[in-house]
């Protein structure tokens, strides 16, 4: 049987992208022998990207020109000459905006199965945009063979809460992020943090993730600790306005911005408390990575249910920074860290479970092309 190659569209293949950070999590714990993946994309890529990894897994990384309002025939043409020169039976795609030009093209040169994927309970941030996806995305529909969510929140919010899809989690690989006491000194010591009191966050510098908000609640934390310090890993179009409120706030020798790094797991490792008061998360996959090292976290009431298994805190976004501080504060007085790997794999999130249950079902739909 010839290897089954899936297109996986995304908006970019960039290392703080959760979502394509779960698609190579796939990737690498497929059986590479029946199935490939490649990756189309059109956003701006940054230099610490999956490109390399995702070739040396035997992947293809293809990019589209971005859109653009004045010239929206450089991207269709573009895209009629990607489906036109690559075949695929089966495409899986993991953004909302853009299905309205992918969906038709494909079907037309060929494509057999459309998967959409939700991983968000926004459209986007920004009403206008807001608006204009939900439109398009709404003449994309008629397109959809199969449909698939990262939890019940983000399936009913696309899809509708009488719709049949299926919900297909994010995982990790729990040995990868289980606590080690050695790589957390290793690490702190590095950072020169070894006496602190270490908050931390991952994730892409943008409005859901609600940084300002961690901000406020560091300086409020300081009030009881003056060790305390903030982690931020990750990067986006709010780092200046993050790094502005920090310098307002004087507290700039309390943050450290770590960028993007490849070995987040010892960031988890340097951590004491882990933040995550998202304005709305669709899943959110740093949040199992920081309960599988161990952490004690914060969170808001917007992350869905699935993502609450150890050491998870939820506090209303309604709550003052002073009433986070306070609870974080008290919740941490006596907390005992331990390895959760094993918490974590009961519940189902261990990739190598996750990537058998796409391969599987990427095989049932290869047989009905």
């Amino acid at each position: 049987m010839p290897v089954i190659r899936i297109l996986q569209i995304l908006s970019d293949i960039n290392r703080d992208s959760g979502t394509t950070t779960l698609v190579v999590n796939w990737h690498k714990n497929i059986d590479r022998g029946k199935i490939q993946f490649d990756y189309l994309y059109c956003s701006q890529s940054k230099d610490l990207n999956f490109e390399e990894e995702i070739k040396k897994l035997g992947g293809r990384v293809y990019k589209l020109p971005y859109p653009s309002l004045l010239k929206p025939w450089i991207f269709i043409k573009a895209l009629i000459v990607f489906f036109k020169n690559h075949k695929y039976k089966i495409l899986h795609s993991h953004i909302t905006q853009l299905n309205f030009f992918y969906f038709p093209v494909a079907r037309f040169y060929g494509t057999k199965n459309i998967i959409v994927h939700s991983h968000s309970t926004i459209y986007s941030s920004n009403p206008y945009k807001s608006f204009i996806n939900r439109i398009m995305f709404y003449c994309s529909k008629k397109f959809i063979n199969y449909k698939m969510a990262i939890s019940k929140k983000a399936g009913d919010f696309l899809f509708g809460k009488k719709s049949d899809y299926i919900v297909m989690h994010n995982g990790i690989d729990t040995n990868v992020f289980s606590f080690d006491e050695q790589e957390r000194d290793t690490k702190r010591s590095e950072l020169q943090i070894k006496d602190k009191f270490v908050i931390g966050h991952v994730g892409r510098f943008a409005k859901e993730k609600n940084h300002l908000f961690m901000i406020d609640i560091l300086k409020e934390i300081g009030k009881y600790n003056k060790n305390a310090v903030l982690i931020l890993s990750g990067n986006g179009y709010l780092e200046k306005h993050i790094r502005h409120k920090a310098e307002e706030l004087f507290l700039n020798d309390k943050i450290l911005f770590t960028g993007v790094t490849a070995d987040i797991q010892s960031l988890y490792q340097a951590m004491d408390v882990f933040l995550f008061p998202s304005l709305n998360e669709g899943f959110g996959l740093a949040l199992i990575e920081a309960q599988c090292a161990g952490l004690p976290c914060f969170i808001s009431d917007s992350i869905p249910a699935e993502s609450n298994i150890t050491n998870t805190t939820v506090i209303p976004l309604s709550h003052a920074p002073a009433k986070w501080a306070e609870i974080i504060v008290k919740e941490t007085l006596d907390f005992k860290r331990k390895n959760e790997s094993d918490a974590i794999k009961q519940r189902g999130f261990h990739i190598t479970d996750i990537a058998k249950q796409i391969q599987n079902f990427y095989l049932d739909t290869e047989e009905k092309c």
